[in-house]
């Protein structure tokens, strides 16, 4: 413990860096790890309890940022996809509905030459059986 001049009393702890060595793996934190080494603390002293709250809590909170960066990337990039996946569906139903606009003027088409094919048979028919 080191007193500081402002006023309140930190922990001081020196830790050699092989201390949580075992707990890395790929310069991250293995949580399974981590959560047993919590688990097992045996503190000596009442004394004990702030300084591995504040390690504890400085564990955590550096874990979670990791977490939180992670998730709020994955969710951007969601959010991304699912803007260009709408974006995609709108030029398509537009095209649809441009086609089926294209559709429907071809069936007119179709419709309208297809009843002077059967008007001219018929009257040309009738001119047959005239004769």
């Amino acid at each position: 413990w080191s007193m500081n001049k402002k006023g309140p009393v930190t922990p001081h702890v020196e830790l050699e860096e092989s201390t949580f060595q075992h707990f890395r793996q790929a310069a991250h934190v293995s949580v399974e790890d981590f959560a047993s080494w919590v688990q097992s603390i045996e503190p000596r002293s009442v004394h004990d309890y702030k300084p591995l709250l504040v390690l504890v809590q400085n564990v955590l909170r550096v874990m979670l940022e990791r977490e939180i960066k992670f998730f709020a990337n994955e969710i951007e990039e969601l959010r991304e996809k699912l803007k260009e996946s709408i974006e995609m569906m709108t030029a398509l139903e537009t095209e649809n509905t441009s086609l089926r606009d294209e559709l429907n003027q071809h069936n007119v088409a179709v419709k309208f030459i297809s009843r002077i094919k059967s008007a001219r048979l018929k009257n040309e028919l009738a001119d047959a059986a005239r004769r």
